[in-house]
């Protein structure tokens, strides 16, 4: 076994921290860095500390609380939040009752295709602002699934089986030219599940799906 570093962090470690905190598990970071969760949780403190705020919560700082909710401690966003942990509670349920309804924007449903593998839909609730019914609803509509090591329960949760040699064929077939939300649904998979499958056979998406893929993605970038 490595042992962990210890001392001083170099400045690459600082900077490979501040872009995983506070999306990402103190003990994923832990063991990416090879450091103890204790001197990352340390470290994160004194990077992110914010003098005591008061007052309305801004857009902001719902941002920071949308982000690590359900991933690190309260405590944690408290710190870095400048505000206590009773506040940073209270806040969470308000923002998961300030309910969102009708359509989803690109802007949420990508949201829910970073947050939804690792999180449940109980937090997802909080960091999305929609019920556990709409989340689970869309979350099918686009094939995602839950990480392996989720510790979460319900149908999401479902371990998906090996790949068999008659999917692997259609996924090559597929893949140069359909989206891999219209090839998730065909073969029956997670767009996740079909999108590491085609990086492990090398599959790359033709010139013109990729002109497509491209194009729509402004599209939803302009609406919001």
């Amino acid at each position: 076994m490595t042992e962990l570093k210890r001392g001083r962090w170099s400045t690459p470690e600082l900077v490979r921290l501040r872009g995983l905190f506070p999306k990402t598990p103190v003990e994923r970071i832990a063991r990416t860095l090879n450091r103890s969760a204790s001197s990352v949780r340390s470290q994160a403190h004194r990077l992110f500390r914010r003098d005591r705020v008061t007052g309305p919560w801004n857009a902001d700082q719902d941002r920071v609380l949308r982000q690590g909710y359900g991933v690190v401690e309260l405590g944690d966003l408290a710190v870095i939040l400048g505000r206590s942990p009773d506040e940073v509670r209270q806040r969470s349920i308000e923002l998961r009752n300030a309910r969102r309804n009708g359509s989803w924007s690109g802007r949420e449903t990508a949201r829910l295709k970073a947050l939804y593998p690792g999180r449940s839909n109980d937090d997802l609730e909080v960091c999305l602002s929609r019920s556990a019914e709409e989340i689970e609803c869309k979350a099918l509509e686009l094939c995602l699934r839950k990480d392996k090591g989720a510790m979460l329960s319900g149908p999401g949760n479902t371990r998906m089986p090996r790949w068999t040699r008659e999917e692997i064929e259609q996924l090559r077939q597929l893949y140069p030219t359909k989206q891999n939300l219209e090839i998730a649904r065909e073969i029956g998979r997670s767009v996740t599940s079909v999108a590491n499958k085609a990086h492990q056979l090398g599959l790359k998406k033709s010139d013109e799906i990729r002109r497509i893929i491209g194009a729509e993605n402004a599209a939803a970038r302009a609406r919001d």
